[in-house]
């Protein structure tokens, strides 16, 4: 009988879309850092603590990889992807970009990590 539990593994395929989603995210990263660093200040000058939603967007990489791709280290991985795009594509914050990444992409993985992975579907 084989088993329907799904593979923690990682296979080619794999690897292959947690690199595409970790550029693609880091683009949008480095399309966003501008705007949501100017936004950030802004916020927070309206409203102490509102300056949280312009940060939003930096947590893509993280949740959209452990999303997809369902195996250990892939939140991390999309997401350490993510911010190397954005920093060499000349990020505001240089290598403290790398930092924010390795911080962001290991939250999302506890997360992931504390459900096992799991699909929740509606049937």
């Amino acid at each position: 009988m084989a088993s329907t539990a799904p593979s923690l593994r990682w296979r080619v395929i794999d690897i292959v879309t947690a690199a595409i989603l970790g550029v693609a995210c880091g683009l949008i990263f480095a399309a966003w850092n501008p705007v949501g660093g100017a936004a950030f200040d802004v916020l927070g000058k309206v409203l102490p603590g509102l300056s949280g939603l312009a940060t939003g967007i930096w947590l893509l990489g993280g949740t959209l990889g452990g999303y997809v791709i369902r195996k250990p280290g892939a939140a991390f991985f999309v997401e350490l992807m993510a911010a190397t795009v954005s920093m060499a594509l000349g990020s505001q914050w240089a290598v403290e970009t790398i930092y924010s990444g390795l911080a962001e992409g290991l939250g999302a993985e506890v997360v992931f990590a504390l459900v096992a992975y799991r699909r929740f579907n509606a049937t």
